[in-house]
């Protein structure tokens, strides 16, 4: 069993249709595209909406707006309203970027599978005439989960030419901030000629509610017959092992002072030898295995990446006020995990820190440990459950908790409902 299979995934899962993702995970997830036709339950019947032209003069209202025609697979920007209906006319694709800006929807789904993954999610939508084709063959650095607004599509899907690309390698100490991108080379999508892909490995059409899920470095192409489609492409963009290593490599640089020094003068302007360059690199970073620090390494990326998602809404920032003195407050008897809470459990102790208050980790002893792993399986929990000498200390304990940010009421009327 891997650490987080006992999570529940109930945003992905009401995004998929599905009950239970573990499924998902194990057979899908980063190994093959998947196929979730639309039911008439499924939350998915919030994206059918033809109103694309609206979205998109919404989005391209925006300081930052971005609305592109595709014509001939090669994205344009149209100078006005206006072009985007006279390319569209003449054939051309349309395609909004960050749809979810004007779409309040969609952006709380997004924000939701952000919180519950720790992935970073983005949508654009697309809109392609009848027998037409947007982009050619390519394949995406990043997962896509493809749901169908309105009219239907065709999509070929092939094999992966370079399995698991990325859209960036892990940024630099000295590259903080920076995007490197290496979209086009080995690291990200590409684009490919259809004579060196084959036969494809899946055909497909997509009708309105249905949802396709593709994984990164899968070539894909998608056309129209009658009508127009619309669409919209929900991005996910994953921390992977590489990431962490980078952020494990950062960590001994502030430790070690070998590390810290710089390289010779003017060793961008002649190449260093090889063998001098293998021999410092060696000596320098032997202390990084030594020193790995697996709980570190995840409160500083959980810190780093995961607080910077989604600013607090209205409705967290008053659920859980920066203010984390204990209060004589009415007791809740009913609490889960706040969105934001970062749960560590040791050997030794529980550390729990909120991402979305400045706040330090709070420290408890294994007796806790029962209380926070039910929490972080979603499930309800009372105030009872927390160890305490009196029924008074239980209940000064767990409004502290929701004061910090780590809990939050819960509105199930009984404790372990979902």
């Amino acid at each position: 069993m891997k650490p987080q299979d006992d999570l529940r995934f109930d945003k992905l899962g009401e995004l998929l249709g599905v009950d239970d993702t573990r499924d998902f995970f194990e057979r899908v997830w980063e190994k093959a595209p998947g196929l979730f036709r639309g039911k008439t339950s499924s939350a998915r019947s919030s994206f059918l909406r033809a109103d694309w032209r609206e979205l998109a003069r919404e989005v391209s209202a925006l300081a930052d707006g971005v609305v592109e025609v595709i014509v001939d697979g090669r994205p344009q920007k149209p100078r006005s309203d206006a072009a985007i209906d006279e390319a569209f006319a003449a054939g051309g694709s349309v395609r909004v970027f960050k749809a979810e800006r004007v779409w309040p929807f969609l952006r709380t789904l997004l924000s939701d599978l952000e919180l519950e993954t720790g992935f970073r999610f983005g949508a654009n939508l697309y809109v392609t005439p009848a027998e037409q084709q947007g982009l050619g063959h390519h394949s995406d650095s990043h997962d896509v989960f493809v749901v169908q607004m309105s009219g239907t599509k065709r999509w070929e899907i092939f094999d992966s030419p370079y399995p698991l690309p990325v859209g960036h390698r892990a940024s630099l100490v000295f590259e903080d901030g920076t995007r490197r991108d290496h979209r086009g080379d080995e690291f990200g999508g590409r684009v490919y000629p259809q004579k060196l892909l084959g036969a494809p490995e899946m055909e497909l059409t997509l009708q309105a509610g249905d949802l396709l899920y593709i994984p990164r470095g899968f070539v894909h192409r998608a056309f129209t017959a009658e009508g127009v489609s619309a669409h919209v492409t929900i991005g996910c963009h994953a921390t992977t092992w590489g990431d962490l290593l980078a952020l494990s490599a950062a960590q001994e640089t502030r430790r070690a002072p070998g590390l810290r020094e710089t390289l010779p003068p003017g060793a961008f302007r002649r190449a260093l030898p090889k063998a001098f360059v293998e021999t410092e690199l060696r000596s320098r970073a032997s202390g990084l295995w030594e020193h790995l620090h697996g709980d570190g390494l995840m409160l500083e990326a959980a810190a780093r990446f995961g607080a910077a998602m989604t600013p607090a809404s209205e409705s967290e920032k008053q659920a859980t006020p920066p203010d984390p003195r204990p209060a004589e407050t009415e007791t809740v008897s009913l609490l889960r995990l706040a969105p934001r809470a970062y749960v560590s459990i040791g050997p030794l102790s529980v550390e729990a820190r909120s991402l979305a208050i400045p706040a330090r980790i709070q420290a408890f002893p294994l007796s806790f440990k029962p209380v926070f792993e039910s929490l972080l399986r979603g499930q309800v929990v009372s105030h009872n459950d927390f160890p305490a000498v009196t029924q008074r200390g239980r209940e000064v304990l767990t409004a502290r908790l929701i004061r910090q940010g780590l809990l939050v009421p819960a509105k199930e009327s009984a404790p372990g409902r979902r």
